[in-house]
């Protein structure tokens, strides 16, 4: 049997599945998991949405934003360029 990847769409999802896995960005397990629990089916979440059991225990581990030093836009990524061991930081802006 080969694997299928279908779109999440829960009523399709019930209608040929007895359980499913979900792999889902931070957000989106917690949208489509009751939907599919409504419907009858299983699900194992292997995102974060569900990891811990309150909302506040989560917001401590998930919910920080990136420091300012880790953003990079994709025109400043376009600008960096690889240099040669040995040269100074060539992206640090």
């Amino acid at each position: 049997m080969t694997p299928t990847v279908e779109s999440a769409d829960p009523d399709r999802i019930a209608a040929c599945s007895d359980f499913a896995v979900l792999s889902l960005p931070n957000g989106l397990a917690c949208q489509l998991a009751p939907q599919l629990l409504e419907r009858g089916v299983r699900v194992v979440d292997l995102s974060a949405d569900f990891r811990y059991r309150s909302l506040e225990q989560w917001l401590q581990v998930y919910a920080r934003r990136p420091a300012p030093s880790t953003v990079r836009t994709l025109r400043a990524l376009q600008q960096c360029r690889l240099r040669p061991a040995g040269m100074e930081r060539p992206c640090h802006r």
